[in-house]
């Protein structure tokens, strides 16, 4: 028995450290990954200090980088797909420039989610975009895999996530704006349109996806209105390796919870018998008492 317990323990042992090494593994990557990602964002945004004009010549670094096709490098696991850092050196299609514009404008500290345009017959993801913060009260969209951005036409702010699902109108008015500027976008808008026009059920979120997010969207959809669509999805969804940090110290902190409560098991057993040894002592007493 005792033999067993000592296995049992060095495996728990074992587990532990190794849940604590990849996890440090990965996390030291991440962190290496957005210091870089921090000097090249500064480096790209140097001239301007204005956050809407740093946001918009990010949005154009990143459409600019590399080819438009899936990148399909990964870090391990490749269902995750590329990293920011793997995206800013061989570019990749709408879901991978999505997340390197991400981590960008969060590297020099401006808010930023993943948004995501659904087709309109299947409720499948179509098309993968950015919604910014630069300001409190702002919010703008960015599309990296094209390189639009939609202003206001009265020339105050940009629209954000919401408008653009509340006024369909606002996408094919921008496109008609910009094919009148350069008749050479004119395919590109066009495809634009076919590929990209479910705007108006744009969300940060797939909650069609399975029986729980539907049930989760009925749940929230009454107490936060249209705001569910444009909540900020956590950083961690965006980044492999701090995604895998994190995945890494779930069988440590398994291990872990597991021990406590078996000690505290042991613990209660250990307690549990005080009070009947002394009882059996209180009666042999009291016999012998008796007996004389």
């Amino acid at each position: 028995m005792l033999k067993n317990s000592n296995i049992i323990n060095r495996i728990k042992f074992l587990v532990l450290s190794a849940s604590i090494v990849v996890s440090a593994y990965c996390y030291g990557s991440y962190r290496r990954d957005q210091q870089q990602l921090e000097t090249l964002a500064r480096q790209i945004t140097a001239s301007v200090n204005n956050p809407h004009q740093q946001a918009l010549s990010l949005l154009s670094w990143a459409n600019q980088t590399g080819s438009s096709q899936r990148n399909s490098e990964c870090f391990f696991v490749t269902s995750f797909r590329a990293t920011p850092m793997q995206v800013a050196k061989t570019g990749g299609d709408c879901a991978d420039k999505s997340r390197l514009l991400f981590a960008l404008l969060r590297a020099i500290d401006i808010p930023a989610t993943m948004a995501m345009c659904f087709d309109a017959d299947t409720n499948k993801p179509a098309h993968t975009i950015i919604e910014a913060r630069p300001s409190p009260n702002d919010k703008m969209v960015l599309d990296p895999a094209f390189g639009l951005y939609f202003p206001r036409l009265e020339g105050q702010g940009y629209y954000s996530l919401l408008d653009l699902r509340a006024n369909p109108a606002i996408v094919p008015n921008r496109l008609r704006t910009l094919r009148q500027e350069d008749q050479s976008l004119a395919g590109t808008s066009d495809y634009y349109l076919a590929s990209s026009s479910a705007y108006n059920t744009a969300s940060t979120f797939n909650w069609n996806r399975n029986w729980v997010t539907k049930f989760v969207q009925s749940l929230l959809r009454p107490m936060l209105g249209e705001s569910l669509y444009a909540m900020s999805r956590p950083a961690v969804m965006e980044e492999p390796k701090l995604a895998l940090a994190s995945l890494a110290l779930l069988p440590g902190f398994m291990v872990t919870i597991a021990t406590i409560v078996q000690r505290k098991r042991r613990k209660h057993a250990a307690s549990d018998l005080i009070p009947k040894s002394q009882s059996s002592n209180e009666l042999a007493f009291e016999s012998l008492a008796t007996s004389h």
